[in-house]
């Protein structure tokens, strides 16, 4: 039987005694229960979210003492992103990060409330806003996971509001007309300004910008720009105040993660439940490197004012939201008791982190 993040928090002080026991040869597993298991990621370890969860890997192998240890595959060298569930089904991968985006609308609709926009830019509270709710066993989330055979650990979340293009925009009208890369709800809110929505494979959006294709991307978070060269092919980078843009993911398949020791899994989610303090120490670096190469590529950044921001929610918020309630009910989901709940979560959440500042904000102020 699965082990709650609740359950994980009461008797952790017991797992983490049997671990040092375990690593220092007396009782609990010893090589019957030491494992090796293959994780694949779909982009960089050098990316923020690669960051994180390389702390994630390292962290689980010391605290068990060396018990779990990791074959690590970055950059989709072992599967797309598309494949990540069936891989983990099938056991061509034993942990890896889901991205519900790649799947299409439905298939996570439940656990796609984080992207229903004008919620939360506060990507720290909304990942433990999500363990949170999933900590209940019948929580929609967590059922639409297990329904698919994978246990979610760790939530990934990036604020991904980030408008990079390579012309100002200063507010909802310059919008109008220009060909951005985008996908899921926040294509959304760029048709509802009149902009022109257009889904391209995440390795073809520089050379898109480059060849004047695009007018730009919106929904890669800021702290990606640097590390994917974007001040070079787009000047100027605006937060748009729509929220977080997708909700990924670590998880592995319900067998797997049954077939660990009571011990090893605890570990995981004692590392779980830290991540989201974690993300909010490693972003501002990445933060930063945008934030310089933006600078010395000539580039600006801005925010949105609180009524281009309100003007924007109000052309696309209520539609949206509305739209996804409505696939939710479709899945057999009540989804307007989840997005209530999820606002909760959300709300609660966020006063563990009462300093977040869009990072667009802090490098426009310098």
């Amino acid at each position: 039987m699965s082990v709650t993040r609740s359950r994980a928090l009461s008797i952790v002080s017991v797992a983490l005694g049997a671990t040092l026991l375990a690593s220092c040869g007396g009782g609990g597993g010893g090589d019957e229960g030491s494992r090796t298991l293959m994780f694949a990621y779909v982009t960089s370890e050098s990316s923020p979210h690669g960051q994180a969860l390389s702390w994630w890997l390292d962290e689980v192998e010391a605290r068990t003492g060396g018990e779990v240890t990791f074959e690590r595959y970055w950059d989709a060298t072992l599967l797309k992103p598309e494949e990540m569930v069936n891989g983990l089904g099938d056991g061509r991968v034993d942990i890896a990060q889901i991205q519900p985006t790649s799947y299409g609308a439905n298939e996570f609709v439940a656990t796609n409330v984080a992207e229903v926009p004008f919620i939360s830019s506060n990507f720290p509270a909304v990942s433990a806003a999500l363990a949170t709710m999933v900590e209940a066993p019948d929580s929609a989330i967590r059922k639409e996971w297990n329904g698919k055979g994978i246990e979610p650990l760790s939530w990934q979340i990036t604020a991904g509001g980030t408008l990079s293009t390579t012309e100002p925009v200063d507010g909802v009208d310059d919008l109008a007309g220009l060909r951005l890369r985008s996908i899921g709800r926040p294509a959304e809110v760029l048709a509802a300004a009149e902009a022109s929505p257009i889904q391209l494979a995440a390795g073809d959006i520089y050379g898109s910008i480059d060849r004047g294709l695009i007018d730009g991307v919106f929904g890669v978070p800021f702290s990606f720009a640097e590390s994917l060269k974007f001040p070079e092919v787009a000047s100027h980078y605006t937060a748009t105040g729509t929220g977080v843009s997708t909700a990924n993911a670590l998880a592995m398949s319900v067998d797997g993660w049954e077939s660990l020791t009571e011990e090893q899994r605890m570990v995981m989610l004692e590392v779980s439940a830290e991540m989201p303090a974690k993300q909010a120490e490693i972003e501002p670096t990445f933060n930063d490197a945008s934030c310089a190469a933006i600078q010395e590529s000539g580039g600006t950044t801005s925010v949105f004012s609180d009524e281009e921001m309100a003007e924007l929610a109000d052309l696309a918020g209520g539609d949206i939201e509305a739209g996804w309630v409505a696939d939710a009910e479709k899945a057999g989901v009540d989804g307007k008791a989840l997005i209530a709940e999820y606002r909760e979560a959300v709300g609660v959440a966020e006063e563990q982190f009462p300093d977040f500042e869009l990072p667009e904000a802090a490098c426009a102020a310098g």
